[in-house]
């Protein structure tokens, strides 16, 4: 006797562009801006300790 096939979770996509601008960088995630520091009309990271905290938090919430 054979048990049903289990279906896989359904998968999570996370798609980041991220773009350099004159102070910093841009992440964007498909048609939102994402970020910490407010500069502007969008959101910039203007350092690596910003962008790397975001981006483990965001890993984070994948559990990966």
């Amino acid at each position: 006797m054979t048990t049903p096939a289990q279906r896989p979770p359904r998968l999570k996509e996370l798609s980041l562009r991220i773009e350099r601008v004159d102070n910093g960088v841009i992440v964007r995630s498909r048609d939102n801006i994402l970020g910490l520091a407010n500069e502007g009309d969008c959101n910039v990271f203007t350092n690596r300790y910003e962008l790397s905290n975001y981006l483990n938090a965001l890993l984070d919430d994948f559990q990966l």
